[in-house]
């Protein structure tokens, strides 16, 4: 609930002293109720988020002031929590959600403590009482938080709205595809994006093609499917060091060389707003070991 319209809810019981008094403590208790909400939400993200949650619960607590504080960002982020936080989740729902939450606000605070400047369109604007585009976004990315089963990819959902939050060549229409292409990828193939950026510093990756007869063991296979995957989508390529163009793998898995995989330019875009470059290098090794 708005403070706005607590206010007006109030005003328009001016006539009677009680019934104002009444409106007055009602709407407060509801605005408490409502923000503890938010704080279980953020707080059993705890788990997967780490450190953020901390960062995250500070803007909680500091009520509209510190969402003022942070800009029009603030406002979006708190109505959208606000609305989320009231929904029904279970458990490990919730936990997904407020770690997506936790990762965007913490690191949107972190870009504005160092002095980054956050996009200048109208993107954040409200129109006609219609959400803004920031606010259709952040519902995006936490409800695509919400709906998978693989906990790490909630961490970088939030890195997604953090990153669009500060890039005006990133469009709505933009945002949303790369929410909805992010909500269908695993998170191997999450791993797989960042181990063939420029980025990655992997090594000793298999020079040559599987062929139809190589003898693989299964993790090798489901890995090279997922791999396929991402070509499908234009996001993975492959092109040789002597090779002037790439070649789009469609034939089928047999004829990948993983040492000639590079990003495509969906990719990298895709690698840069997901801030995948964090993922953990132990687990990209895992992935790399079935690809020797």
């Amino acid at each position: 609930m708005s403070g706005a319209y607590v206010k007006s809810r109030i005003k328009s019981c001016e006539f009677c002293p009680r019934t104002r008094l009444a409106t007055e403590r009602k709407a407060l208790d509801l605005m408490g109720e409502n923000n503890n909400k938010m704080e279980s939400l953020i707080s059993a993200g705890s788990d997967i988020a780490g450190a953020a949650v901390g960062g995250a619960l500070g803007f909680i607590a500091g009520g509209p002031a510190v969402a003022a504080g942070a800009g029009v960002v603030g406002v979006g982020v708190t109505r959208v929590l606000r609305d989320v936080a009231t929904r029904f989740l279970s458990s490990r729902e919730t936990a997904r959600v407020g770690a997506t939450a936790s990762i965007a606000i913490s690191s949107i605070q972190e870009r504005l403590k160092n002095g980054e400047k956050l996009r200048s369109d109208n993107f954040f604007e409200t129109r006609c009482r219609q959400p803004s585009s920031a606010e259709e976004i952040f519902e995006g990315t936490l409800l695509a938080a919400k709906n998978t089963h693989e906990e790490k990819k909630a961490l970088y959902l939030g890195y997604l709205f953090s990153n669009v939050a500060f890039d005006i060549t990133c469009t709505k229409a933009e945002a949303n595809h790369l929410i909805h292409v992010a909500d269908s990828l695993t998170y191997t193939q999450f791993i797989l994006l960042h181990l063939f950026s420029a980025s990655s510093s992997a090594q000793n990756l298999r020079g040559t093609a599987y062929g139809a007869d190589a003898q693989v063991c299964y993790a090798t296979i489901s890995t090279l499917q997922s791999i396929h995957e991402l070509c499908n989508l234009n996001l993975l390529i492959m092109q040789g060091p002597n090779e002037s163009h790439h070649t789009i793998v469609m034939g089928g898995i047999n004829i990948i060389c993983p040492q000639h995989l590079k990003l495509a330019i969906s990719g990298n875009r895709l690698h840069k707003l997901l801030g995948l470059s964090a993922i953990p290098q132990e687990e990209m090794e895992v992935i790399t070991r079935s690809l020797r």
